[in-house]
């Protein structure tokens, strides 16, 4: 969980054998309930594992029932 006084978050994943991308969405509860794409990630076949660090749009706030 990210702090909550921060739009940044860091996400790290294993590979996915075949994947060609990875979609990472996020949903504010408050000001939309709806997911959001918030990046859009290649796959790479030599990687055992992907990392990115996001920033999430200003319509996201600090309260933790926002669903990352």
């Amino acid at each position: 969980m990210p702090l909550m006084n921060t739009r940044s978050v860091t996400l790290r994943w294993d590979s996915t054998p075949g994947a060609d991308e990875y979609h990472l969405y996020a949903r504010d509860n408050l000001s939309n309930t709806s997911e959001v794409l918030i990046d859009t990630v290649s796959h790479r076949d030599y990687w055992t594992y992907h990392e990115v660090t996001v920033s999430l749009p200003s319509q996201f706030d600090v309260f933790q029932s926002d669903g990352i």
